[in-house]
């Protein structure tokens, strides 16, 4: 009897025992499982990720494990693991068919590839949700992301009927402000900028709380500005800075305010908008841009000694922004207006020793060469010219540069440098658009040489291949002078006769 009650205590024991231990393990599970997911919700996805990988590793039984692996997945996105973030989903389709974690995990796949911006798979995954679940509340935000991935891949059109289709089907889709919004935009990149407007509008009047009714208010103004509309622009400026005294876009409207005034030729209206930009931004790069646009209203308006201490004032200030490139090229424009030729080159020398890697730099050699040109400094034009085309050969200014040093030895009466000068014109720039007066002055320096045989077939190939020509008259007239300098009037008075 006694050995009875004595097994009967230990196997209450020992069941005591397995009861208290299975309690433990799943106090362990359940606080290892708050853990990660109290991670997640603090927005510290990466240990959350961590965590909730233990608890998988853990516990491959629990019934919390759908939820787990969705959640770890979600931590790896929201890190922009998207990768990890991918195959994580996967594996909650795979092994949770049908639950709503496996839904919302065929979505996030398209997910995952729009963020990773491979925008024809996230099309396709899209597609795919839409196809598997036609009924899910999830199938307008498909649709919208479907339309962003078209727009982000600039296939405005087919962005357009996709935001469409959103705005007629679903609208009240939390983001149907964003598909306007959006839709404006796919106008506004294909330059259709009255529908732009009208959609940029809607955002303005339906959602006037929404976080982007500035941005849209901002980009219906840009819209009149981008059409010409230059007096329309400035009132819907405006109304950015009556309605959204707050937003960001402020400083750029102003600037705006400023363009559209230059546009139309209010050159001290538009300098008193650049001021104001002034005052409004702390931003070095719309700063300097505000204070070089008042150098350039200066200049447009013909004010070249103000224009110049304007642009003066952005080098000093900011030196290193790419206004100051700007302003530094501007400043020798200004004194070649004003005709201070030596001041001129002055500017532009300052400007290739300062920015030597600008891409004003081949400009800036070759009007420093013209400039030599018009002071009759021939030979140093022609070095500047030759340092031009062979330091940067493939310039759109080489064909240029070699054509004007022929002009340079044709004016030392140097014919034959003139005539190699002119032939490399269309030996190395075949598609330049000086081949035809290189080729006329090819015939002129020949004439100049008194090789009047040559000098007439030259003449008559530039008739024969540039009938179009304005240069035909003149080539007309030197074939008569060169015709009759040989001897042969009857193709002279013939060719003098072609130009009446």
């Amino acid at each position: 009897m006694f050995k009875k009650i004595l097994i009967t205590l230990l196997l209450l024991s020992i069941f005591s025992i397995n009861s208290v231990l299975g309690q433990v393990a799943s106090r362990e599970e359940e606080d290892l499982y708050n853990f990660g997911m109290s991670l997640y919700g603090d927005g510290m996805y990466k240990l959350a990720a961590e965590q909730l990988d233990k608890f998988e590793r853990n516990y491959p039984e629990s019934k919390k494990l759908p939820e787990v692996r969705f959640y770890k997945a979600e931590a790896l996105f929201k890190e922009r693991d998207y990768v990890g973030a991918f195959i994580g989903y996967g594996k909650v389709i795979s092994s949770y068919p049908g639950t709503d974690f496996a839904l919302r995990s065929v979505i996030r796949l398209a997910d995952c590839k729009y963020m990773a911006k491979n925008y024809s798979e996230a099309i396709r995954l899209y597609q795919d949700f839409i196809r598997r679940y036609p009924k899910s509340d999830l199938v307008a935000e498909a649709k919208y992301y479907t339309a962003e991935s078209y727009f982000n891949q600039e296939k405005y059109g087919k962005a357009i009927s996709g935001y469409d289709e959103i705005i007629k089907k679903y609208p009240q889709f939390k983001h149907v402000n964003y598909a306007h919004y959006s839709k404006g935009f796919s106008y506004f990149k294909q330059e259709k900028y009255s529908q732009a407007f009208l959609e940029f509008s809607k955002v303005v009047k339906s959602f006037p709380k929404s976080s982007i009714a500035d941005a849209s208010q901002f980009f219906m103004a840009e819209c009149r500005f981008y059409h010409g509309n230059y007096k329309l622009a400035i009132p819907e400026y405006k109304k950015l800075f009556n309605n959204y005294p707050q937003s960001t876009y402020l400083p750029q409207a102003q600037f705006k305010i400023g363009e559209s005034l230059l546009e139309q030729k209010k050159f001290s209206l538009a300098r008193q908008a650049y001021q104001k930009v002034l005052t409004i931004t702390e931003s070095g790069d719309l700063r300097g841009a505000a204070l070089y646009e008042i150098g350039e209203a200066f200049y447009r308006e013909g004010e070249y000694p103000e224009a110049i201490v304007a642009y003066q004032e952005v080098i000093k200030v900011y030196p290193r922004s790419s206004q100051a490139v700007k302003a530094q090229q501007s400043i020798g424009w200004s004194y070649l207006k004003q005709g201070k030729f030596a001041e001129a080159r002055k500017a532009f020398s300052e400007m290739i020793t300062r920015y030597p890697q600008s891409g004003f730099v081949t400009s800036a050699r070759y009007m420093i060469g013209n400039l030599f040109y018009y002071e009759k400094k021939y030979d140093d034009a022609i070095e500047e010219y030759e340092v031009l085309t062979e330091n940067f050969p493939t310039s759109k200014l080489a064909d240029d540069a070699v054509y004007w040093k022929g002009w340079c030895y044709y004016k030392k009466g140097r014919y034959d440098n003139a005539i190699y000068a002119f032939r490399e014109v269309e030996k190395k720039y075949p598609d330049s658009k000086l081949i035809v007066k290189a080729k006329f002055q090819i015939a002129e320096s020949l004439f100049r040489k008194k090789d009047f045989n040559l000098a007439g077939k030259v003449y008559q190939e530039v008739i024969d291949r540039y009938p179009r020509s304005r240069l035909v008259d003149d080539a007309y007239f030197g074939w008569g002078r060169s015709s009759y300098e040989k001897g042969d009037f009857v193709s002279a008075l013939q060719s003098y006769r072609a130009i009446i």
